[in-house]
């Protein structure tokens, strides 16, 4: 990142770089920073900021507490590992790395689904109230002020 003359507002394209060339870089920030420029970066930032507010708001709205608990473990690791692959090299491609991420991704979408059916089968045990009867009877109310009322002009 020190050599402005590697990266461009929008980049030098997507080349392949030799080892031993000045624009070589193997973490994913200086390497989309090349490819991309300024524009893509900012981009991948935007894009990234989203994801982990969603991340954040799904896992808040797990209610049960053992889900939510290795929810949030899940998205500790993985966020982690996604954020030292960005800043010190791209290791996803070696093989004990990506398929570790891989199981904590699918832990999570089975815990998370497994919550969300917990939650459908809670709503369809709760009972559910009748509705009310229209034109209730106004008891202990005397015709003279019955007919006052339906008298009285609509206030609109």
């Amino acid at each position: 990142m020190k050599k402005a003359k590697s990266y461009s507002l929008f980049g030098k394209g997507n080349a392949i770089v030799a080892f031993d060339s000045d624009d070589y870089s193997h973490d994913v920030i200086n390497r989309i920073l090349i490819d991309y420029g300024i524009v893509g970066l900012t981009i991948s930032m935007g894009f990234l900021i989203w994801m982990a507010k969603t991340v954040h708001t799904f896992t808040f709205r797990i209610r049960d507490p053992v889900n939510r608990d290795v929810i949030i473990f899940v998205v500790a690791v993985v966020g982690v590992n996604g954020i030292g692959t960005l800043m010190s090299g791209n290791n996803t491609h070696t093989v004990p790395i990506n398929l570790v991420l891989a199981t904590l991704v699918g832990l999570a979408a089975v815990v998370y689904r497994r919550g969300q059916e917990a939650e459908a089968e809670e709503a369809a045990l709760e009972p559910v109230a009748a509705p009310l009867p229209r034109g209730l009877p106004l008891a202990g109310v005397s015709r003279e002020e019955r007919a006052r009322i339906r008298m009285r002009p609509n206030r609109r």
